[in-house]
């Protein structure tokens, strides 16, 4: 048998930039997935994309070998109905069918032998099939609602072997042809030649224009690049680039700032890329960076300079087109510029009519717009923000443990006019969002209220926390505590406030992103090792949104609660991913505290000791005595918790059990003076797991030398008692219950000792 080319071309119109790098993927995983189910042998497969077509190529055997296919059909207990629906459908009869056991139930399987064919009976469907069958995020339909696609398509191009493929879509009125066209706006005259006699180009009127002909995809790059096209979107970038380090040749000067995202927009936006350079009137660089950056980048997709020693936005940009002008595209620049500079001259405008009025004055304008219909205003928002960090800087001056803290913020953070900076920038954060610049340009919010409040003289920790409130965490400096307090509070806020009104996300669906704000909160605490119980901080923002004029879906005990928990939800997400930590560690350290930084601390430590041979000793310890209360605990009424009143000494009778009873006693002193000590929490927590580890021995020794069920009630009783009293310790320390009932990779009990018959 030989290998034949085969090449696809889907031409469709323009197909948004966002969608081209999945759907050329998953367009070309379904082909293959039908040549694997037709038993099509290929080899050497390639897949490219451009803004008008998606393109295949590959070598695929020229005849399928015979094979028999496997159909799995209902089980023999089915209705009469089912199992006539199956046979029907593969146009077989009943005795043809053999019987198999597949997870103890018995199935119809039906053998279908298939003849040796030939490659091109199947393509047809295979090629119909990967077109229906991409999963677009937004689809449209025309002429048809029975069809859909991201975008209209006007050509399908199908060849095997040098021979045309029908592939019809009947829907749409498409049927495939054995040539595509060039560039949209760049053409060339037809390729074929020599004319065979199946299509006569003299007789043609419309073949003289741009039609090109080829039969594997090597052909098909070449001569659609004679035509304008690059196919391989890696081919268009590696052009750009060399465009850009031509320009920064020919400008010494100047460097280029190139975004990756950006870049991707537009590889995704040309089929044939031409870069050009353009300047900016002297006049728009007044304005601060990010007001012209803005434009630029996000509504005109250009790309920024900046000189090159002094890194200041220089006052040109560069730009990609689609095709290259006969007037070498002075026409092009001169369109460009055009459209820039009216969006810089609005920018303008905006930025000298706001700085006219003080951010203060803007306030009163916050009133009058709506944050949600049950959250009330911003200026609502506002004065619970300010609230909020008054709750944490109550949290922070409380606690003791200062030097968790990095030593370029502590000197800001403990300094006597920190609560008068915060909550001066808490009071401004919203003000931008009345001003002309952020209703023009949205992603300048926060942005150009930093820049208004330092230009009208605020403190620079005032305005670079304005400026930082929307930041990702990682790009705010831990030199600047007061952009992480206000940005923490920010999400609080969010947070709490959509829980407290039944908006908290369900499944798959978060529409206020508040798990991205969670990651967030989560992020900025841990950055500043801000010393904070964020649960009393959650206790006081809920009594504080139930005591305003919101009405609240939950009392608000149970919004801090639930937000606790969606809030420790998502820090368990974060360590297993970052430190490899168990999620019902985390839960376990988090029962018994409030404090991010300490449960984080703490996790890592007890995570890393009960994987150690320590850690698993007294997780055998604990689940041996815990195994054998359970299993009495309808024999006996004992209350967790309460045994020192009701274990009785004399009743000690052998000398393990009295060596365990010292042992215990002794434990529970040392943990005592543990807990009373200095240190952190996490270092508490390994001193006091090691003491528990030194009474491995005695537990030991009294599960060999003592007999649990006594006959004598009075003494099994007091022996129960004293293994409660054991439990008891060890879940002073940590709540060890939670990993025996959550996970199951600990050590199995030793042995469980059967409760004696009455």
């Amino acid at each position: 048998m030989s290998k034949k080319d085969f090449l696809l071309e889907i031409m469709v119109e323009e197909i948004p930039s966002r969608f081209q790098a999945d759907a050329i993927d998953s367009f070309a995983r379904l082909l293959i997935s039908g040549f694997e189910k037709f038993c099509i042998d290929y080899e050497s497969p390639v897949h490219y994309i451009t803004p008008r077509r998606m393109i295949f190529g590959a070598r695929l055997e020229s005849k399928i070998p015979g094979f028999t296919e496997e159909k799995k059909g209902p089980q023999i207990t089915a209705l009469p109905e089912a199992i006539s629906g199956f046979l029907k459908s593969l146009n077989i009869s009943r005795d043809r069918c053999s019987e198999r056991i597949i997870d103890k139930k018995t199935f119809l399987v039906a053998n279908i032998v298939h003849d040796s064919a030939s490659t091109a009976d199947f393509l047809e469907v295979i090629v119909k099939s990967a077109i229906t069958g991409i999963p677009w995020p937004k689809s449209m339909h025309w002429k048809s609602k029975l069809f859909r696609f991201v975008r209209p398509i006007t050509n399908i191009m199908c060849m095997f072997g040098g021979k045309l493929v029908p592939v019809a879509l009947d829907e749409i009125e498409i049927k495939s042809q054995d040539f595509t066209t060039g560039h949209l706006f760049m053409r060339r005259q037809c390729n074929r030649s020599p004319v065979p006699d199946s299509h006569d180009c003299k007789e043609d009127p419309a073949c003289g224009l741009d039609r090109i002909y080829a039969t594997n995809i090597t052909e098909y790059i070449q001569r659609l690049r004679e035509s304008f096209v690059v196919v391989d979107p890696r081919e268009r970038k590696k052009m750009i680039l060399q465009a850009f380090e031509q320009i920064e040749r020919q400008y010494c000067n100047i460097s280029l700032e190139v975004m990756d995202t950006l870049m991707d927009e537009i590889i995704g936006l040309v089929e044939y890329p031409v870069v050009f350079f353009a300047d900016i009137p002297s006049k728009f660089m007044q304005l601060p960076e990010e007001v012209i950056i803005v434009p630029m980048r996000v509504h005109q997709r250009y790309f920024p300079l900046r000189a090159r020693d002094s890194r200041k936005l220089a006052p040109h940009f560069v730009f990609v087109s689609n095709s290259m002008p006969r007037d070498n595209g002075d026409l092009i620049i001169r369109g460009n510029r055009r459209v820039l500079n009216a969006r810089l001259e609005d920018a303008l405008f905006f930025f000298e009519t706001d700085l006219q009025k003080s951010l203060d004055t803007r306030l009163e304008d916050l009133k009058k717009i709506v944050f949600h219909e049950k959250l009330g205003t911003l200026f609502d928002r506002v004065e619970r923000i300010e609230s909020i960090c008054g709750y944490l800087l109550d949290e922070i001056s409380a606690t003791p443990v200062r030097h968790q803290i990095p030593e370029h913020s502590t000197a800001l953070l403990f300094s006597d006019n920190m609560k008068t900076l915060l909550l001066r920038a808490a009071r401004l954060s919203k003000c931008d969002l009345a001003t002309g610049m952020v209703a023009e340009f949205p992603e300048l919010q926060g942005i150009i209220g930093g820049h208004y409040a330092w230009l009208q003289g605020e403190d620079v920790n005032i305005s670079t926390a304005i400026a930082d409130q929307y930041k990702a965490p990682k790009d705010i400096a831990t030199s600047a505590p007061i952009s992480g307090l206000l940005s923490l509070a920010d999400k609080i806020d969010v947070i709490t406030g959509f829980f407290a009104i039944g908006k908290n996300p369900t499944g798959s669906k978060d529409p206020f992103a508040l798990r991205r704000a969670a990651i967030g909160l989560i992020k900025i605490i841990l950055k500043f090792n801000l010393p904070i119980n964020l649960g009393n901080v959650l206790r006081k923002t809920s009594e504080r949104l139930a005591a305003s004029v919101i009405e609240t879906s939950h009392p608000s005990d149970d919004i801090a609660t639930n937000v606790m928990s969606f809030i420790l939800e998502r820090l368990k997400i974060i360590m297993a991913d970052a430190e490899n930590v168990r999620p019902e560690v985390v839960g376990a350290v988090a029962s018994s505290q409030g404090d991010i930084v300490g449960i984080w601390q703490t996790s890592k430590v007890l995570d890393k000791i009960l994987k150690s041979d320590g850690g698993m000793k007294i997780m055998a310890i604990y689940r041996r005595a815990r195994n054998i209360l359970d299993s009495c605990a309808e024999e006996i009424d004992l209350v967790k918790g309460e045994v020192g009143s009701v274990l009785k000494q004399e009743l000690l009778l052998e000398t393990d059990e009295r060596r365990l009873f010292d042992a215990i006693e002794s434990l529970e002193q040392q943990l005592k003076n543990v807990s009373d000590g200095s240190g952190n929490e996490s270092e508490k927590i390994q001193q006091k797991l090691n003491l528990c580890l030194n009474i491995e021995q005695f537990v030991t020794d009294f599960f060999s030398g003592v007999l649990v069920n006594a006959p004598e009630e009075n003494i099994r009783h007091n022996r129960l008692k004293l293994l409660q009293k054991l439990v008891a310790t060890f879940n002073s320390v940590l709540p060890f219950q939670l990993f025996c009932e959550c996970h199951a990779n600990y050590p199995a009990p030793l042995y469980i000792v059967p409760v004696p018959s009455k």
